[in-house]
């Protein structure tokens, strides 16, 4: 319990949360309980800060790597401040190893076993978690390649969204949306890497 509030009181100095409002407090609070509840029993988790723009991977509370949001939008019901693990990770064209099936190969051949690398990762991609939550990931536009298919992104967000939200509406769920622009296809790709199995998310919406 002590190391409890001292990892809480350590992660509100750094916040600056000592001048804000009480509602501001609590929800300050909120989010400072669910991240110790990350940082004591999982190895990585993310931090999505959508008033600080930006992405982080944690390791026990120490920022290990952060992304920076050039924009976002955002659709659908408020989010709880409970942790969220992802689900899935899609893209249009993922990173693919070749499969090596057994007896194709004998003795005398050798190989070198391929290895994925950063430029190998999608730099636009879904993420599917827990509560309903999607998020659409990508860079900036460059070059009029992005361009045309950041229109077939936007054209996605104007129709899927709304027509989500009244199915979900009608089955009586919860359904939230976000669109996050990062700096770069490499920074896109990075976060697209960065992410395991089941990794943990901690939204920050306030």
């Amino acid at each position: 319990m002590r190391t409890k509030w001292i990892f809480i009181i350590f992660l509100l100095l750094l916040s600056g949360g000592l001048s804000r409002s009480a509602d501001t407090e609590t929800q300050v609070s909120q989010s400072l309980q669910a991240e110790f509840s990350l940082a004591v029993s999982t190895d990585l988790y993310i931090v999505f800060d959508i008033p600080g723009q930006k992405i982080d991977l944690k390791a026990k509370g120490i920022i290990l790597r952060t992304w920076k949001i050039e924009k976002i939008r955002l659709w659908g019901d408020p989010i709880p401040l409970n942790p969220a693990s992802l689900l899935k990770k899609s893209a249009l064209f993922p990173p693919q190893r070749e499969d090596i099936k057994p007896g194709e190969t004998d003795q005398e051949t050798t190989f070198e076993l391929e290895t994925l690398e950063l430029s190998d990762m999608p730099s636009s991609y879904t993420l599917r978690l827990e509560q309903n939550i999607s998020m659409y990931i990508g860079p900036q536009s460059t070059g009029w390649t992005s361009f045309l298919r950041n229109i077939g992104y936007s054209l996605r967000w104007h129709f899927y969204p709304p027509l989500k939200t009244v199915w979900t509406k009608v089955k009586k769920q919860s359904f939230t949306v976000f669109e996050v622009t990062l700096e770069n296809k490499e920074e896109s790709q990075a976060f697209y890497w960065a992410l395991g199995e089941n990794s943990p998310f901690l939204i920050l919406p306030f």
